[in-house]
This record gives structure tokens, C-alpha cells and sequence, in this order.
């Protein structure tokens, strides 16, 4: 990554430019010197730059940089070997400029949008911009408009936030980012964190010693502190946790509009927005277990992390609130001691749950997706299968608001759901072929034979006398 402070991207497509590392790029300029290219014949196009040179920006126009490499290709005699080494590089810029131009021309043809833009990040205000980033942006977001939907800033309480900067839908993919640091409670797994460390780069180290470190006593941060403020758990049994610089920037909420979960597959910690969040609305996740009063939770952010917490939730604490989020924990360990012993408690209590939930105004839909799974389990085991697939689908629209469309979680639910749909228009259609059997009507016909032969002979009995 490359940060420059104060430093204005341009709102053009990135499908025009390639971005080169400033270091390396600087470090070129003397060989493009020397075989007649220099900064004086680099464009200035219609960017403002704050006067600072076209090299110190980094910001190559993709026809020039074609340029350059044809220019390359044409030099002869002693400029010939140093040529071929820049030659290298450009041509690199050039071929993951233009791979990423032909993945943006597939997302058009898709859905028919144009105008697809570069991310912008800011972080400390210094803005990072990347075009492995870009890349991976643009993967993730599929038919989304590749601008960012947040930005990093200071917020009231202090310190940094993520502001949203455009409406975000539920569902829709914040932020996924490969994460800088790993740690592990075994040891022999990750290097130390130490060594991690001074492995990145003195730009990265510098954005890492930024984070917030909630240890520092006197002021001077330490790495391990830094590390067990900013961690993200990778498994429940948070054994395994990493380190994302952007991702450390979103602020904790006992009523959070974001969630974020591990994607092992992609080896990326994601941020999905867990309800519609409005534009300048700040984005937050959780750091702990929300089902607690507001004093434990008070208490737990304050002894691991060194803030108060001034949330609605908090701030606007109450004793019914306190109830609904104890209740919650109260029914999910019920929940699980019931297992398929009883089925219609169980799902009795999964519906309390979720209508707790939405009193609450808590869009736990990690919660949610794992007790509807469970509820669906329960009534297929009961041969339930039409209520069974009424479980399934609710499961997989919170699965889809929690993990996204992709996710190997999401396409094992949405399997499920199709077979029990499946499942169910079978038994309808077996139903309506075979209709109730004449033999199954007989008893009920020769009882009903059998009293009205008694009714006629009292009311002979009757007449006679």
C-alpha cells in the first residue's frame, strides 16, 4: 500500500490507471532517466496533485504506461539491458491493469452498469490505495458499484470510526480484508508476532502501531498490546485470531448495525452490514457476548478494553431491556438441553427467541440463522416437511445477511432448502393422487347404519305401546 497524506483521488474509473508502489516507482525514475523518459514528459491530465510531482504520486495513466513499454521495447545498445529490467516491472503494472479492465468489462455486461470506480480508503487521514486491493474489491462486491461505502474518520467519543458514506443495504458487503498479523494458542502454528511484524514493511508496521492499544499506561503503545486490543477471533473457541488493519477501525455498539465472521475458504476476515444502515450512520460491530445486563457488559468492555461504552443500549438501559437479553441466554441454553426430546417446546422457544430479538432490536442474524437451522432439524425429524421447509427458508435469509451469497455455509442451507421444497411438492402432489380410501370410510358408514336402525326401532317401540 501506498499513503500519502492529504492526498485526493481522482473520481475516475480504475480501469484507466495502474498504480505503482511509490517506493519502487521512485527508485525507477533514474533508469527512466537514463534511456529518455523523465518525469517532465509524464502527463498531468486533469488531476489536481497539490503540485506535488507526477512521480511522488504514483498515479500512471494506462495509455502512457503503454507507452512507456513500447518505448522500452524500441531501446537498443547499452540502454538495452537496463531497459529490460524496467521492462519488467511496467509490463507487470500494465497486465494486472489490464486484467483487472477485462473483470470490470464482465461486471458491465452483467447488470449494465458503467462508471465502476476505484475504492478510497482513508486511514489516520492518509488516504491507501492499492490495485490488488481495487482487485479484490471488485471480487467481492459483484454487481455493486466499486466505491467505497465508508469511510475511516474521527467520531465524537474520540478517536477513529467507520462513517457510512452512501445508504447500505442489509446484507451488503462492507469491507473483507486478508488479515496482517496471525496469532494461535499453539505456537509452533503461526511465527511469533514479533517476527510477523518486523517481516512487513515500514509503511505497514507504521499503520499497525497506530491501532488503538487499550494497555498503554503511559502512553507508549507495545505490540502486544496493540495485538490483544485489535484481535479478531477466528473460531468460537477463539483460539486462532488475526490482525486487519481496517477492519480494527470499526468501533463496538451493544446494538451493532455490522457483523463480521471468518471466511476460511478465502482466508479473510468480512464485514457485512447486519440491517439498512443510512448514509453518515456509523458502522459498528460487537466485541463480546451481547446477551448480558448492561453493568456486565459495561463492566467487560471497561477491564479489557478501557472505555466507556455510551451506546443507546447502554446509555438507555433499562430493566426490561436487561430482561429480554438475560431471557435470551436463558433460551438458547434450553434450547440445547431439549435437543429432539421435545420437539414442539423446542421450537416454541426458537420462535420466543426471535420475537425477543426484534423487541430488543438485535439484527443477530448469525443467532438467528443457527436457531431457524435448528428448528428446521427438529421439525423434519418430528415429519414435519412442509414446516420443516418454512424453517429452512427463514434460516437462509439470515445466513444470506450474515455470510453473503457465496459463502460455503449460505449454498449448504440454500441446498437444504431446495430439497425440503421438493420434498414437500411431492407429498402434496402423493396427496392429492391418492385420495381417502373407500375401506377407511366403511367403519364409519356401518356405525352410522348401526344407530339409525336403533333410532327406527325405539321410535317403533314407542308407537306400538
Amino acid at each position: 500500500l501506498m499513503s500519502f497524506s492529504g492526498f485526493k483521488w481522482p473520481r475516475c474509473p480504475i480501469t484507466h490507471h495502474a498504480v505503482i508502489r511509490q517506493p519502487h516507482f521512485l527508485s525507477l525514475m533514474p533508469r527512466m532517466r537514463s534511456i529518455g523518459i523523465g518525469s517532465s514528459q509524464c502527463p498531468a491530465g486533469n488531476h489536481q496533485h497539490d503540485n506535488r510531482p507526477w512521480a511522488a504520486n504514483a498515479l500512471v495513466h494506462k495509455p502512457f504506461l503503454g507507452n512507456f513499454i513500447r518505448r522500452l521495447k524500441r531501446a537498443s545498445g547499452p540502454r538495452r539491458s537496463e531497459s529490460a529490467a524496467l521492462l519488467a516491472v511496467l509490463t507487470s503494472a500494465w497486465v494486472r491493469c489490464s486484467h483487472l479492465q477485462r473483470r470490470l468489462q464482465q461486471r458491465r455486461n452483467l447488470d449494465g452498469r458503467i462508471g465502476r470506480r476505484a475504492s478510497k480508503l482513508e486511514a489516520d487521514g492518509e488516504a491507501v490505495i492499492d490495485v490488488g486491493m481495487a482487485e479484490q474489491l471488485a471480487s467481492e462486491t459483484r454487481d455493486r458499484d466499486m466505491v467505497a461505502c465508508f469511510r475511516v474518520d474521527h467520531v465524537e467519543e474520540g478517536g477513529f470510526g467507520a462513517i457510512a458514506t452512501r445508504d447500505i443495504a442489509a446484507g451488503e458487503l462492507v469491507t473483507a480484508e486478508t488479515p496482517t498479523l496471525y496469532m494461535s494458542s499453539e505456537s509452533a502454528k503461526y511465527p511469533p508476532i514479533q517476527v510477523q511484524f518486523d517481516a512487513l514493511p515500514k509503511s505497514t508496521q507504521k499503520s499497525v502501531m497506530a491501532l488503538h492499544d487499550s494497555l498503554s499506561s503511559n502512553g507508549e503503545k507495545s505490540l502486544e498490546g496493540i495485538s490483544g486490543t485489535n484481535a479478531h477471533c477466528r473460531n468460537e473457541q477463539c483460539s486462532e485470531s488475526v490482525i486487519c488493519l481496517l477492519c480494527s477501525r470499526f468501533n463496538h455498539s451493544c446494538t451493532p448495525n455490522c457483523e463480521q465472521n471468518w471466511d476460511e475458504e478465502r482466508g479473510m476476515l468480512t464485514i457485512l452490514a447486519s440491517t439498512r444502515i443510512r448514509e453518515g450512520e456509523q458502522l459498528c460491530i460487537s466485541y463480546l457476548e451481547l446477551r448480558r445486563t448492561a453493568a456486565d457488559r459495561v463492566g467487560e468492555l471497561w477491564e479489557r478494553y478501557h472505555f466507556q461504552c455510551n451506546c443507546c443500549a447502554c446509555a438507555g438501559a433499562s430493566a426490561a431491556s436487561d430482561h429480554r437479553r438475560v431471557r435470551l441466554m436463558e433460551l438458547d441454553g434450553q434450547i440445547g438441553s431439549l435437543g429432539g426430546t421435545d420437539t414442539s417446546r423446542s421450537i416454541r422457544l426458537v420462535t420466543d427467541t426471535l420475537e425477543l430479538l426484534d423487541a430488543e432490536g438485535l439484527h443477530l442474524n448469525d443467532l438467528r440463522q443457527r436457531e431457524c437451522s435448528h428448528a428446521s432439524r427438529l421439525a423434519m425429524f418430528s415429519g414435519c416437511v412442509g414446516e420443516a421447509r418454512v424453517w429452512a427458508e427463514k434460516a437462509l435469509s439470515y445466513c444470506l445477511l450474515f455470510y453473503g451469497p457465496g459463502h460455503a455455509e449460505t449454498l449448504r442451507l440454500r441446498r437444504e432448502a431446495e430439497d425440503l421444497a421438493h420434498q414437500s411438492r411431492i407429498e402434496g402432489a402423493s396427496d392429492d393422487e391418492n385420495p381417502p380410501s373407500l375401506l377407511g370410510v366403511l367403519p364409519m358408514l356401518t356405525c352410522l347404519s348401526a344407530l339409525c336402525v336403533a333410532l327406527i326401532a325405539v321410535r317403533l317401540f314407542g308407537a306400538h305401546h
